[in-house]
């Protein structure tokens, strides 16, 4: 029998904002905190939450926030000038990885255009606690962040090294708050990566079984959508499905059609769960994956 050696991070905890101090006081006093403006209230929320464990905060939120290399550096001025000891992130999946670049590079003296020239930083970069708004992160499980170029909308995969700590909160009540239909662009994006990881080439046994796990799953959740979505059992089984779609992209990497859809999201300001629900039956069918 093969050996697996299997050495697993960010911490990921699915429950309530009120676990959210459990380890994070640890790291320090201070915390950057970037979110998308919408979620104003619940910004309000972690941040009682911080400060009952004693973390003071900045709040760095824009109006559809997004990983791009001007707020990027703005992001970066502010992580900097406030001396911040960690980074706390609420949002999607291009806020979360805004908050990672900030996390991985706010001790260093890079900007955003030295890691769109393939640049990384020369010092260990800041503890992150990522809160994701949606029921989608494909990158849960991989040490890169996506990054946009503000003026030529190109998009690239920034690797990261492994955060010094990492912790995962996913908050049902957060991603819950989706309408149907984006719930179902959703579960179907998450079905399109599992799909993705098992016909990828760099798949093995132990991946294709979490990625079998993560198919059969998303697709009973999309089929139930439209009657269960404000269902709290089923935003928890959403949440779960999430984690092992990610998983299983983390044990192979993304793959060409998930990597087409954030390339097209970057640079049309489309919705990425979008292309990915379009994208799903051309993989299906592409000599790709023969």
């Amino acid at each position: 029998m093969s050996e697996i050696d299997l050495k697993c991070t960010p911490k990921v905890s699915i429950g309530p904002l009120a676990r959210l101090g459990t380890g994070v006081s640890e790291w320090g006093s201070r915390a950057l905190l970037i979110a998308d403006k919408s979620l104003e209230v619940r910004v309000a929320d972690i941040q009682d939450q911080l400060d009952s464990e004693g973390i003071s905060t900045i709040l760095f939120a824009r109006e559809g926030i997004s990983s791009d290399t001007e707020t990027l550096d703005e992001a970066l001025s502010l992580a900097r000038g406030s001396h911040a000891d960690m980074i706390g992130v609420l949002g999607g999946e291009k806020v979360l990885s805004l908050g990672r670049l900030v996390a991985s590079t706010s001790r260093s003296i890079l900007s955003a255009a030295d890691l769109m020239s393939g640049r990384t930083p020369d010092k260990p970069g800041l503890p992150i606690l990522e809160i994701p708004s949606s029921g989608r992160f494909t990158l849960l499980f991989r040490n890169e962040a996506l990054l946009n170029d503000s003026q030529s909308q190109r998009a690239v995969l920034v690797p990261l090294a492994v955060p010094p700590a990492e912790t995962v909160l996913i908050d049902t009540s957060i991603t819950g708050k989706l309408p149907v239909r984006a719930s179902a662009l959703s579960m179907a994006s998450l079905l399109f990566s599992a799909v993705e990881a098992f016909l990828s080439p760099r798949s093995d046994f132990f991946s294709d079984i979490q990625a079998r796990s993560a198919i059969r799953t998303a697709a009973g959740l999309l089929r139930e959508v439209k009657e269960q979505a404000v269902d709290p059992d089923y935003r928890i089984r959403e949440a779960e499905t999430a984690v092992l779609a990610a998983f299983s992209t983390g044990l192979t990497g993304l793959g060409p059609g998930m990597i087409l859809s954030w390339a097209v999201s970057a640079a049309s300001e489309t919705s990425k769960a979008g292309i990915a629900a379009v994208l799903l039956a051309w993989v299906l069918e592409s000599p790709l994956y023969a």
